[in-house]
C-alpha cells in the first residue's frame, strides 16, 4: 500500500490483487483463540469488532496465573 498521510494509504495501481482484507477468523487466530470457538455476531463489522476488542486468551490465562501466584504467596506470608 502507498501512504498518503497519515491514516490514508491507498492500493499501488495494478497491484490491488497482492491485498487482501483479513477473515475474522484470522483475526482470531492472531488473538490466540481456539480454532473450534464460535462466535455470534450479525454483521461482519460486528465480528471484525467483537474479535478486535477481545483479550487474546494467552493474556489472559498469564495474567490470572500470575494474580493467582501472587494471592497464595501473600496468603502464606500473613
Amino acid at each position: 500500500m502507498k501512504f498518503i498521510e497519515q491514516n490514508k494509504r491507498i492500493f499501488i495501481p495494478g497491484k490491488e490483487d497482492l491485498y487482501r482484507r483479513l477473515s475474522i477468523r484470522e483475526c482470531a487466530r492472531i488473538q490466540t483463540f481456539p480454532d473450534d470457538h464460535i462466535f455470534y455476531y450479525k454483521t461482519l463489522m460486528a465480528g471484525y469488532k467483537m474479535v478486535g476488542n477481545a483479550v487474546p486468551c494467552n493474556l489472559a490465562y498469564c495474567l490470572a496465573r500470575a494474580i493467582k501466584t501472587q494471592i497464595q504467596s501473600n496468603e502464606k506470608n500473613i
